[in-house]
C-alpha cells in the first residue's frame, strides 16, 4: 500500500550507504516516487575519529587561503609548502594571562586550506579504431506489460525510446510501448585523424576537469599539446588550479614508532 511505503527508511539507507550525500528526502506523487538529494563536494572527513590528527599538504604548492575551526594554523596566504608540510597542526598551545606556554593539548585538526598546486596531465587514445556499420536496420515496436515482452531474437538491437502508459499526470500503468532498432553489423578498421584525436582527448579533458571542479577545484590555466608515439595520440601537458590541501597525519605518543598512519581527508 502506498501509505506504508518506508520513506523514512529509505532516506536513513541512502545518507548511511552514501556519505557523499548530506541531505536526503522522499516524496510520493502519485505512482512516482521522487529522491530529493544535495550532494556534498566539500573535502571533509567521512567519518568520526578518536585519535588527535594534524592536517598536511599532498602536493607542493602557493597557500591562497587559510580557514582554521580546529587546531593552530602553521602557513598563511602567500607561503610555499612542500609536500607533507603541516598546514594546520593538531597541537594547540595553552598560555596563560602573560602569554607563557603553559601547556600542550592534541585535538583533531579542522579547517580549509586552499593552495595554487601545478599538476601533470597525461592522456591517450588508439589510433587505431574498430567500428561497426550498421546494414539493413529497422524500427521495431514491442509492447511490455508489467515487465514482460516478446523476445528480439539473436539480431543485434539498440533499444531507441520506450513510451509508458499515464493517466492523469502522474499515474503510471505497467503498460509500454518500447521501440528497438534491429541491425547487423559489420566490422571496419579504420584510423583516426590528428583532428579526430584531438576532439575526443580534448572531451576527455573537459570531463576529468569537471569531476575536479565538483570537489571544490578551480582550474587556472591549461598547457597541453596532442603528440603520436607509436600507435596512439597522447595528450601531455600541465594545468595549474586552486585546491583544497589537507589530509590526516595522526600525532604519534612517545610510544608509537615514527610510520605513524596517514589517512586521506577525501
Amino acid at each position: 500500500m502506498k501509505k506504508k511505503f518506508p520513506c523514512e527508511e529509505i532516506e536513513n539507507l541512502i545518507r548511511n550507504h552514501f556519505s557523499e550525500i548530506s541531505w536526503v528526502s522522499c516524496e510520493m506523487k502519485g505512482t512516482n516516487l521522487i529522491l530529493h538529494l544535495k550532494e556534498n563536494y566539500i573535502a571533509e572527513i567521512s567519518r568520526t575519529e578518536q585519535r588527535p590528527y594534524h592536517l598536511v599538504s599532498e602536493n607542493d604548492g602557493i597557500v591562497k587561503s587559510v580557514i582554521v575551526r580546529n587546531g593552530t594554523a602553521k602557513v598563511k596566504p602567500g607561503d610555499q609548502i612542500k609536500k607533507g608540510t603541516v598546514v594546520i597542526s593538531g597541537t594547540v598551545e595553552i598560555k596563560d594571562e602573560s602569554e607563557q606556554v603553559i601547556m600542550e593539548k592534541n585535538c583533531c585538526a579542522d579547517g580549509d586550506v586552499l593552495a595554487q598546486v601545478v599538476h601533470k596531465y597525461e592522456d591517450a587514445v588508439d589510433a587505431k579504431q574498430m567500428e561497426f556499420s550498421q546494414e539493413n536496420s529497422y524500427k521495431l515496436f514491442i509492447p511490455q506489460v508489467r515487465g514482460y515482452q516478446l523476445k528480439i531474437g539473436k539480431n543485434r538491437y539498440k533499444e531507441i525510446s520506450e513510451q509508458r502508459l499515464c493517466l492523469f499526470g502522474n499515474y503510471y500503468l505497467p503498460v509500454s510501448m518500447k521501440c528497438y532498432r534491429i541491425y547487423k553489423e559489420k566490422p571496419l578498421e579504420r584510423f583516426l585523424s590528428k583532428e579526430e584525436a584531438e576532439k575526443k582527448l580534448h572531451h576527455k579533458m573537459l570531463y576529468y576537469f569537471a569531476q575536479l571542479e565538483q570537489k571544490g577545484y578551480k582550474i587556472l590555466k591549461k598547457d597541453v599539446k596532442i603528440e603520436k608515439v607509436a600507435s596512439k595520440y597522447w595528450m601531455k601537458g600541465k594545468y595549474t588550479c586552486i585546491e583544497p590541501v589537507g589530509k590526516v597525519q595522526y600525532i604519534l605518543h612517545k610510544t608509537e614508532k615514527k610510520e605513524g598512519k596517514t589517512d586521506e581527508r577525501n
